[in-house]
């Protein structure tokens, strides 16, 4: 039994390096901007990103434990100062790259941009 806390232990100290928190996304800043500034019909771009929480979800391949997801929410505010709060799934992939699948934003929802 204790082997397996340790382990557990383990990699909760460990893979947070690797932006996957037990349970819990720590994504930063500039990670969450740069992806949403690569979409060419976003205009105008995001400035800042800010109260960052997410949690994770599950997995794309759960039998697997790859691809994690995370239910996110943060404030965007962009380049004219205009803000929203955007809600997000985002996956991230083996090399930690993240990508959006779902969002208020592009999902044309009630957000002005």
């Amino acid at each position: 039994m204790n082997m397996k806390i340790n382990k557990l232990l383990y990699a909760c100290l460990i893979v947070p390096a690797f932006l996957i928190g037990c349970g819990e996304g720590s994504f930063k800043e500039q990670e969450i901007k740069d992806l949403y500034n690569q979409y060419a019909n976003l205009n105008p771009k995001v400035k800042s990103v800010s109260n960052i929480k997410c949690s994770q979800e599950g997995y794309v391949f759960p039998e697997e434990k790859k691809r994690p997801i995370f239910a996110c929410s943060y404030d965007l505010e962009s380049e004219s100062g205009q803000e929203v709060k955007e809600k997000a799934v985002l996956i991230q992939d083996e090399a930690n790259r993240l990508s959006i699948q779902a969002s208020a934003l592009f999902d044309g929802s009630n957000i002005q941009y």
